[in-house]
């Protein structure tokens, strides 16, 4: 009986991990993809959920960065991933747009935290100001983290500067992007 309470913990913490490790943000790395996967990876990473690839028309020429989406089974978005060439099975991924709550940092840092939480956890590096937000950067995790104007405090098209003190600690994240570079 012992033995088989103890082969259960193990199993149901063997799982935990492989869990955990599906959907952790490190530098470099989201989930399973990390700097080294190519696109002809993506399909056996991704079989359980829904990865949209791109579609172009004759006509139509290829941008420079072009990107994957992948959709849970219930048509929530979880992820952007740029990469250079799509028509390359060996190109590798630029970045990855995290917009699912079930990615997160070892620290558990996910786009569901406030900046509050990124702040006690990590050093922020710099604050760049766009016309509709502001990125956060964070060099630990080669990762950024976008603020809408709207949290901020701002006019929905804004270019005021703003600095890490001016960001509320209840401002949400639209978006976290992992950079591969």
């Amino acid at each position: 009986m012992k033995n088989s309470l103890l082969l259960l913990f193990i199993c149901i913490l063997f799982i935990q991990c492989q869990s955990d490790k599906k959907h952790l943000i490190q530098k470099s790395q989201v989930g399973l993809i990390t700097k080294d996967t190519k696109v002809s990876d993506l399909d056996q990473l991704f079989e359980t959920d829904s990865l949209v690839k791109p579609v172009y028309q004759v006509s139509q020429p290829k941008s420079a960065a072009e990107y994957y989406e992948v959709y849970a089974k219930n048509g929530d978005h979880l992820l952007t991933i740029n990469i250079e060439n799509s028509s390359d099975t060996s190109a590798i991924i630029q970045n990855v747009l995290i917009f699912s709550g079930d990615f997160h940092t070892k620290s558990k840092i996910s786009v569901l935290s406030l900046f509050k939480d990124l702040k006690e956890k990590y050093q922020i590096e710099k604050v760049e100001t766009a016309i509709t937000s502001a990125t956060v950067f964070v060099e630990e995790l080669n990762a950024t983290f976008n603020i809408g104007n709207k949290d901020l405090g701002l006019s929905e098209f804004s270019t005021d500067e703003v600095k890490v003190e001016q960001i509320p600690d209840n401002a949400p994240f639209r978006y976290i992007t992992v950079w591969f570079n």
